[in-house]
């Protein structure tokens, strides 16, 4: 698993740790998280051990060695090369103005040499890339997006046709689904719309047809209002 950044090592989750170096002045403990391929920090000065990543890579790293004088990390790669990650250096500022970031929008906050920021976006959004590296003071790539999320189509809806909406199980953000229900029955709402992760209304209802309107493939039936007595029956049999 990989989880725990910002937090107590104790609540931290690794996956596969194949090296370890100590910087023993400064209390740091760089563990190779393998297999999430980056290189973390224990902060052991920090009451609770605080987490951190300091490297995020391409390849899986596995030895490291740390030159406590120039504060330089030594990283074996699976691919037979060693990288070196400056631990010091002119810090980056977290991105500003992101339309859909959180505040500070990197989960690190402000940013050392050598480090990375781990992009955040409010409920509903994910950012791309997922990963920003510090370099001489400059974030690579220097910004990120926050991206919608879609919507799945609702599930256990009785009397639903499967998927729940004509478009698929799927719909993106700032798309439509129309809602499908059984023969003889039609559904409450003509259609529930997308937006970041969440349609609008929740979701529908399919309640057997009253005398005079059609099955649900028919589009006599759009924004024919349903009474409370006839959601009732949305249980009956077919």
């Amino acid at each position: 698993g990989m989880s725990g950044d910002g937090g107590p090592a104790a609540e931290a989750l690794v996956n596969w740790p194949m090296g370890v170096a100590v910087h023993e002045s400064a209390r740091q403990l760089y563990v190779a998280d393998s297999k999430n391929l980056r290189i973390r920090v224990v902060d052991l000065s920090t009451e609770e051990y605080l987490v951190r990543t300091v490297a995020v890579f391409t390849a899986t790293p596995s030895g490291i060695a740390l030159d406590p004088r120039t504060l330089e990390l030594y990283v074996a790669m699976s691919t037979h090369v060693v990288t070196r990650v400056a631990l010091t250096g002119t810090p980056c500022a977290a991105p500003v103005d992101v339309p859909g970031a959180t505040a500070p929008s990197c989960k690190e906050g402000l940013v050392l040499f050598g480090n990375v920021c781990t992009p955040q976006c409010v409920a509903g959004y994910i950012p791309t890339p997922v990963v920003l590296s510090c370099s001489a003071g400059m974030l690579l790539p220097p910004t990120f997006n926050c991206i919608p999320v879609g919507c799945d189509a609702p599930t256990h809806v009785p009397w639903q046709v499967t998927p729940g909406c004509l478009e698929g199980d799927y719909v993106p953000s700032g798309g439509t689904c129309t809602p499908q229900c059984f023969e003889r029955y039609v559904p409450t709402v003509p259609a529930l719309t997308c937006t970041a992760g969440a349609f609008s209304p929740a979701s529908f209802s399919c309640v057997r047809a009253i005398p005079g309107q059609l099955s649900f493939n028919s589009v006599v039936c759009e924004g024919c209002e349903v009474t409370a007595e006839e959601m009732e029956k949305a249980t009956d049999s077919p």
